[in-house]
């Protein structure tokens, strides 16, 4: 429940992130292709913290109950549900891995695409303007692809013309209008008038990440980089991230125990953990050039690892 409720609140914010970035806004087949895209994004995200708070709370819950007394009580030391949450954690490493190597990478290709689409692809509505790379562009008359009314706006130029077409690649075909050249304080500085005119909006879509490239392909860039004798240290830290961050998930759950059955607010257990997890990743990142991509992207793994050690020696009820 923690992670479907995370994943769909995720999802929302990176959604909402990605179409304020976008050079230009997709259509419905956009929008639902991005919601695609970027699902498997929001999983990752929501799986480390889901898993944390479910079994927090788990554990809060058991010791509300007595559960963990009564489990002292028949002999049977905490100890006795390591390998049951090694096992869950273990599970979550799978899904995290395969998301992290294959369906994450799928995913933000497909929101590329779907951003690189809609830049060629403008949808207009009568007199609400819309941005277009750093270009402002309204009409007050949208039919299609024919346009009345149109005015363009882009730095000190502005265009205006009586109609006007949309076509592909972000080009707007102008009939009969004007473009004038605005001064510092405003004042028209040039004038010119035309008859028909062919304008191609300055937009471009959103460049390839690293994020979208597959386990191989990102191996074969730092390969191809270091060869070269180019800085590959950024590349190789993302490479090795997809297998040191799986690998502390069954950490994370061996943590979440301990710090659970102490009476814990789940809530505020999961923040503060996640907090903390949040800033020994910056900071590895930060150090990567000096300690190594290898050393930097493990680092966090075994601070988790590290914390699991110690929330469960000094916990009195093990």
């Amino acid at each position: 429940m923690a992670v479907g409720g995370l994943t769909a609140l995720f999802l929302l914010v990176v959604l909402a992130r990605t179409m304020s970035l976008a050079a230009a806004t997709p259509g419905a087949g956009g929008v639902l292709a991005l919601v695609v895209g970027l699902l498997p994004v929001a999983l990752g995200t929501a799986l480390p913290v889901g898993l944390l708070f479910g079994l927090a709370t788990a554990a809060r819950t058991w010791r509300l109950g007595g559960d963990w007394r009564a489990l002292a009580t028949a002999g049977r030391g905490t100890r006795s549900v390591v390998p049951g949450v090694l096992g869950l954690g273990l599970l979550a490493a799978c899904l995290l891995a395969g998301i992290g190597q294959v369906a994450e990478p799928a995913g933000r290709r497909q929101v590329r695409v779907a951003l690189t689409r809609a830049v060629g692809e403008l949808h207009l509505r009568p007199s609400q303007p819309v941005m277009v790379g750093d270009a402002l562009v309204v009409a007050e008359e949208v039919d299609g692809e024919a346009l009345g009314g149109v005015v363009i706006a882009s730095g000190p130029t502005a265009l205006t013309a009586r109609t006007g077409r949309l076509s592909g690649g972000g080009a707007v075909g102008l009939v009969e209008g004007e473009a004038l050249q605005l001064g510092d304080d405003g004042a028209v500085t040039a004038r010119l008038q035309f008859t028909t005119a062919t304008l191609r909006l300055d937009v471009e879509g959103p460049r390839q990440e690293i994020e979208e490239l597959s386990a191989s392909a990102l191996r074969a860039r730092v390969e191809r980089m270091q060869a070269a004798g180019r800085d590959a240290t950024a590349e190789a830290l993302a490479l090795h991230k997809r297998s040191s961050l799986p690998a502390g998930l069954p950490l994370l759950a061996l943590l979440a125990v301990p710090l659970g059955a102490r009476g814990g607010r789940p809530g505020a257990v999961s923040t503060a953990v996640v907090a903390g997890w949040w800033v020994v990743l910056r900071l590895s990142d930060q150090a990567a050039p000096g300690l190594g991509p290898l050393v930097a992207a493990w680092l966090p793994t075994v601070a988790v690892a590290a914390a699991a050690a110690v929330a469960w020696a000094t916990w009195r009820d093990r």
